[in-house]
């Protein structure tokens, strides 16, 4: 019998492993999200019963059935007119992109913090643009307006000893224009002859102060475009 759970065991491991796989190789494979939906599409159908059996795996069909939900309201065109083309990914290659995002969207594609839905009229020619925020770990950067600002990082300026305690600092900075903004420095505790973790006091000197470098475009970081 123990035998047999530990068979149980490892078989829905390992298809958990296999379906997570899958779900990567298809999220890798496709630069246009709309293709990436029918390729999942099709996984999630032939898949659907034999990860009925693996409950890990649920995790990688509640990702699936996440997108199938959300696609509706991401792949609707700007109106009802049936005037609307939208580009495909899979034909556009980083120098046609240029033409229709600018510095700051492409990079905020890069950094996977918004993606655009970019759409055409047939009939004026007039591109829209429907940003669809995917990362939390960004958010507007005062400076240059676009979702490309990294808050809370914590860096090391000076190494802790045994003897001295060590220093570090905490701050925002976008990855676009290059602001910055601390908000002070922190005292790193000493080490110590043990396995356990030394963790960080954080103190008021220093604080504040903020700068921009390297300029930045204007704009909104996550706001979709008419032109």
């Amino acid at each position: 019998m123990d035998s047999l759970y530990l068979i149980l065991i490892s078989g829905s491991l390992a298809l958990a492993f296999k379906y997570e796989r899958s779900y990567q190789v298809i999220m890798q494979s496709y630069a246009d999200e709309k293709e990436k939906n029918k390729a999942f599409k099709k996984f999630f159908t032939l898949s659907f019963i034999p990860m009925l059996f693996s409950p890990l795996a649920y995790i990688t069909a509640l990702q699936i059935i996440k997108r199938f939900l959300e696609a509706k309201a991401r792949f609707a065109p700007p109106d009802d007119s049936n005037q609307w083309i939208r580009q495909n990914r899979e034909w556009i290659n980083s120098k046609t992109l240029s033409a229709y995002l600018d510095k700051g969207q492409r990079r905020e594609e890069t950094l996977g913090s918004v993606k655009y839905e970019i759409w055409t009229n047939t009939q004026t020619g007039e591109v829209v643009l429907k940003p669809w925020n995917l990362s939390k770990k960004y958010t507007q950067c005062p400076s240059c307006g676009y979702k490309t600002l990294q808050k809370n990082i914590r860096q090391t300026i000076v190494e802790p000893t045994y003897t001295s305690t060590g220093e570090g600092e905490k701050y925002d900075k976008c990855n676009l224009c290059y602001y910055r903004f601390s908000h002070g420095f922190y005292t790193i505790a000493k080490k110590v002859q043990s396995s356990s973790g030394s963790g960080g006091s954080f103190s008021s000197r220093g604080g504040g102060g903020g700068g921009s470098f390297g300029g930045g475009s204007s704009g909104g970081g996550g706001a979709g475009g008419r032109w």
